[in-house]
């Protein structure tokens, strides 16, 4: 009896070193972590109720006097902002010509490549657009109203 104990406690250990070294080569508790990260972004993004409930709402004004800015800083923040977009959207202009040309030649992984910068420049020139949009009408509003006025897209360079 005391024998097959012994055998035993050796399998049982055998097997805790075998979970426990796999667990460091694959590094669980790092893709926990990350599991736990990617549920929490998930729920902020499929739940938006609960991020809108727990939001602060302010007023342009309320939010300007928080940070302490004048109509110049205002000003200014708009100029660079605007200038901000004719930069990304001129980059994103020569990706998607880079895009087209890598198409063209068949190579794919350039062509990817291509692409993901111009998203990435896409989503900045509307992230400057929209933030210009929100200046100019001194206005914290949805991009559902910057989606309306389409005119108002481009942002002008006047200080």
């Amino acid at each position: 009896m005391d024998k097959e104990k012994t055998m035993f406690n050796w399998i049982k250990s055998l097997g805790k070193s075998t979970t426990d070294y796999t667990a460091k080569v694959v590094n669980a508790e790092e893709i926990k972590s990350n599991a736990s990260f990617l549920k929490e972004a998930g729920s902020t993004l499929l739940l938006p109720g609960k991020t809108i409930r727990n939001a602060k709402v302010e007023t342009f004004q309320e939010a300007v006097r928080r940070q302490g800015l004048s109509d110049g800083h205002l000003a200014q923040v708009h100029f660079n902002y605007s200038a901000s977009f004719y930069v990304s959207a001129f980059f994103g202009a020569v990706c998607l010509a880079l895009f087209a040309n890598a198409m063209v030649a068949g190579s794919v992984i350039y062509a990817l490549s291509t692409l993901a910068i111009f998203l990435v420049c896409l989503a900045n020139a509307f992230r400057f657009s929209f933030r210009t949009f929100q200046i100019r009408h001194k206005k914290l509003c949805s991009v559902s109203e910057w989606f309306a006025r389409k005119n108002e897209w481009f942002p002008p360079l006047n200080k």
